[in-house]
């Protein structure tokens, strides 16, 4: 986290996970082989490299394909929970089997197995001849100061298909980070999952289901707050202005990396790269204002060529060495400054295509009230032009939450205007909107009076009265993030519990939230001496954050001394968000 230490070493989250698979794979001596669920093999570089397996005798590390016939005699799966993934397992050995081919395997399931995995290997005949293992994987350190479980499918597993699964890992994983940092002494919620987690932990924490590690650290976790995103579907909704949100909208990071094509890198193949602290020049921007991005790198490149032109210049043998011990670091700099050139000229020339400063105007235009009329003939000409298909359900989304609805006549023409230009499969994802809560319907004899969000942003100052007074370059709030147009719910509720330690003062926020509200003190004997050092304090997402968010927290915690550390299920934006209700065929 710039600007603060990071207390906390969050890498031993990923160590305990690495101590528990290499125990699982010392259970048999000799060479073995690995194959990885492909959405998992990101994941892997986090937790373990592979010359950490090699170690442990693997010698080849596959992706999980539909068939597979090469490998040595001992062979190690693992993959999620999932039927389909455990299909093609069965499928392999049912093959091998035919051919002929004795293997020993081993399912590995992250984070547990299920009964109805079982179910497949038992329906194909295959289930005496494998072992099933589970590797509780739950939390991946993507950063510092950035946990994360990189389960896409939350948002829609939870609010969409009322499957609760996830759930469980949510609650491992804290009793996870509690058996690490020690006891939690203080718990906020807000949400039905929030709540349904809270009294998971409680109930796993009865049975002694709580890993113990020691102390790893004198100093833990403050408080915890755990936020339904639910609660807050509006921040979700909004284009994302910081470079790290906006790399996020246009390339998506998935498990810390981004993919870049090689038509931008000028590059034979597609480059991978990992964003995370350690990419010099990442660092810098990550946080910043899209538009003050350039500003800086242009400031990185002066300063690089000023250490190249410094160095080459020395003329004596100990700052000659002292240059060349630099150069890989300099050299590291200079490649991840050309890189993130690029992808910003890209990202430029792209919104400049996509007409994103309007956009951005009826963004702002609905978060302000302003004239609706206005509103729904720019969503009805992007219906008309058939502009990507997310971007008018968003702009429908946002204007319906912020109005506590929309009135039926207008939603009706507006759906069927959407129906007609992107295919009637979408009458499914207007169900799933309106199940939700991102659409609602009002209707027209309903008494007008004042919408929630209009009382949320009286009471949290929301929406900037003067967004054009808004200085980029230097941050006064946490609004920044969305150019001075927004300060994300979420972030504002959180700075309001950190700071007053209960939900008292927040009376119309927690009224027009769905589920509970609580906080619950956990004796603890390290009370006192937390209190004596600097705020730790643990925001855990469920349904999935923002980078707007991790970005807005980042900022807060460094005007108030506080060390938020940020956990999710996963992250999402306005895209991923609108995904994950559209109708699937899948």
């Amino acid at each position: 986290m710039a600007g603060l230490e990071d207390p906390l070493d969050v890498q031993c989250v990923a160590d305990a996970a690495r101590d528990q698979l290499s125990n699982i794979l010392s259970e048999v001596d000799g060479p073995k082989d690995v194959v990885i669920q492909a959405d998992l093999m990101s994941l892997l570089n986090h937790v373990t490299p592979f010359s950490f397996l090699k170690k442990l005798g693997v010698d080849h590390v596959f992706k999980l394909e539909p068939t597979m016939n090469m490998g040595g005699t001992h062979r190690y799966y693992i993959t999620r929970p999932d039927l389909h993934a455990v299909s093609q397992i069965a499928t392999h050995i049912v093959s091998d089997h035919n051919d002929q081919q004795q293997r020993d395997y081993c399912i590995i399931f992250v984070p547990r197995q299920l009964a109805s995995c079982e179910s497949i290997l038992e329906a194909e005949g295959v289930y005496g001849f494998v072992r099933i293992l589970e590797w509780n994987l739950h939390l991946i350190p993507l950063d510092a100061h950035l946990l994360s479980l990189e389960r896409y499918d939350t948002f829609r597993s939870l609010y969409v298909s009322q499957d609760f699964t996830h759930l469980h890992s949510i609650a491992r994983s804290l009793l996870l980070l509690e058996g690490l940092f020690g006891t939690f002494p203080l718990v906020h919620g807000k949400g039905h999952f929030a709540q349904m987690v809270w009294d998971l932990f409680k109930r796993l924490k009865e049975l002694g289901d709580t890993p113990s590690f020691g102390q790893l650290s004198e100093q833990g976790i403050s408080e915890v707050v755990l936020f339904d995103r639910q609660c807050d579907l509006i921040t979700p909704l909004c284009s994302q202005l910081t470079y790290e949100g906006i790399l996020d909208d246009v390339f998506r990071i998935q498990s810390g990396y981004v993919e870049i094509s090689s038509d931008i890198t000028q590059k034979e193949q597609e480059t991978k790269v990992l964003l995370n602290s350690k990419d010099p020049v990442f660092t810098e921007i990550r946080s910043l204002h899209f538009s003050a991005t350039s500003l800086i790198l242009t400031e990185i490149s002066k300063n690089l060529r000023h250490t190249y032109r410094e160095g080459k210049s020395h003329d004596s043998i100990p700052a000659l060495k002292s240059f060349v011990k630099r150069l890989p670091e300099l050299t590291k700099k200079h490649d991840s400054l050309a890189t993130h050139v690029q992808v910003s000229e890209h990202i430029m020339a792209k919104k400049k295509r996509e007409d994103f400063q309007r956009q951005l105007f009826y963004e702002r235009a609905i978060l302000e009230g302003a004239d609706k009329t206005s509103v729904t003939d720019y969503i009805e000409e992007l219906i008309q032009c058939q502009a990507d298909y997310r971007l008018p359900l968003r702009l429908l989304c946002l204007m319906s939450i912020t109005n506590n609805g929309i009135k039926d006549k207008y939603l009706s023409s507006l759906k069927d205007q959407y129906l007609r230009s992107y295919g009637h499969k979408h009458l499914v994802t207007f169900h799933n909107l309106q199940r939700v809560g991102l659409i609602q319907h009002k209707a027209e004899e309903q008494t007008p009076h004042k919408s929630t969000f209009k009382l949320l942003t009286k009471q949290l100052k929301l929406v900037p009265k003067d967004p054009s007074l808004y200085d980029i370059y230097s941050p006064k709030d946490m609004s920044y993030v969305y150019g001075g147009a927004y300060k994300p719910l979420s972030c504002a509720a959180i700075e309001h519990i950190v700071k007053t330690r209960t939900w008292r003062g927040l009376d119309d926020v927690v009224r027009s939230w769905k589920g509970p509200a609580f906080s619950h003190p956990q004796h603890t004997s390290r009370d006192a001496a937390l209190a004596a050092h600097q705020k730790i304090v643990l925001v855990y997402f469920i349904g999935g954050c923002t980078f707007s968010e991790i970005n807005a927290l980042r900022f807060l915690g460094e005007k108030t001394n506080t060390n938020y550390l940020i956990a999710t299920t996963n992250i999402i934006n306005p895209n991923t968000l609108i995904e994950s209700v559209v109708f699937s065929e899948d």
